[in-house]
């Protein structure tokens, strides 16, 4: 049977700094929570280690894999 590229979701997390004026250290966590979804993804990140997680619903995996056009998420294509 010929072999098949899967389109296979990997999610990991990023660590950044943001700069926030405020009175103190709590009310800038205030306001950065206040304003999650305004706030930037920060210029300077690093990855966090440990936190590569890959999808491992095989349906998922599917999905993403039979999508029409699904180069469009630029998968790095690795040979195992």
């Amino acid at each position: 049977m010929a072999k098949k590229k899967y389109m296979i979701p990997v999610t990991f997390e990023m660590c950044g700094m943001i700069s926030i004026e405020a009175d103190s250290a709590e009310k800038a966590i205030e306001l950065a929570e206040e304003h999650l979804d305004e706030l930037p993804i920060p210029a300077y990140r690093e990855y966090v280690d440990g936190s590569y997680a890959i999808t491992k619903e095989p349906e998922i995996v599917q999905t993403y894999t039979d999508e029409p056009d699904n180069d469009k998420y630029h998968p790095e294509y690795v040979t195992l």
